[in-house]
C-alpha cells in the first residue's frame, strides 16, 4: 500500500493514510513538507498533534484527522473504532465508523473492555456470599426487604435488585 496525502484545515496541513501529518503551507518557524511530531498524554491512549493555523494552536486526535480526510465526517450516531484495538495506530486501514454499541462489542471481543461487577466493583457493599444469603433468606410476607436492607446495610431497592435478579445476575 502506498502513502496518500489529503489536505486538512483549509490546506494548511496534510494527513496521510499512514497517520502522518505534515505542513502544507509555510508558517512561522516551519517549512512546507515538514512532518509534525505526534505525541500523547500520560493518561490518554490516543495519538495527538498540535497544529497551528493563523497563529492559533489546537490539539487534534490523529485518528480523527485521518478518517475524516479519507472517509468524510463522522455520520450521526457513529464513532471511530480502531479495528486492531490499538489506539495509537491511526492508519486508515485500522479505522472505521461504528455505533457506540458496536464499538463496545468489538472492544469486549478483543478483551479490551472487561466489565467489573459484583464484589469486585469498587463501590460494592455486598459480597457474593451476602447475595446468596439474601436470596436464601427472603420469603415473601415473612421476611421483608426492609429488614434485609437493615441487616446488610444497604437500601431496600438494592435488596429488591438482588432478589429480582436485576442486579447480581452472575450469582446463582
Amino acid at each position: 500500500m502506498r502513502e496518500r496525502w489529503k489536505e486538512i484545515l483549509d490546506g494548511y496541513y496534510e494527513v496521510s493514510n499512514f497517520g502522518r501529518v505534515r505542513r502544507a503551507k509555510p508558517g512561522p518557524h516551519t517549512r512546507v513538507g515538514r512532518l509534525v511530531k505526534i505525541g500523547s498524554e500520560k493518561f490518554n491512549p490516543y495519538s495527538m498533534v498540535t497544529l497551528s493555523v493563523k497563529s492559533k494552536a489546537t490539539t487534534y486526535y490523529v485518528h480523527i484527522l485521518v478518517i475524516e480526510a479519507f472517509k468524510g465526517l463522522c455520520p450521526p450516531g457513529k464513532e471511530v473504532n480502531h479495528k486492531d484495538g490499538n489506539k495509537r495506530n491511526p492508519k486508515l486501514r485500522n479505522l472505521e465508523y461504528l455505533t457506540r454499541s458496536q464499538n463496545a462489542i468489538h472492544s469486549r471481543k478483543l478483551g479490551l473492555q472487561v466489565s467489573i461487577c459484583g464484589e469486585e466493583h469498587k463501590n460494592s457493599k455486598l459480597t457474593n456470599k451476602m447475595v446468596r444469603e439474601i436470596r436464601a433468606s427472603y420469603v415473601p410476607y415473612r421476611v421483608s426487604m426492609k429488614k434485609l436492607a437493615l441487616k446488610f446495610g444497604v437500601s431496600r431497592p438494592t435488596i429488591e435488585n438482588v432478589i429480582m435478579r436485576s442486579g447480581w445476575r452472575h450469582i446463582a
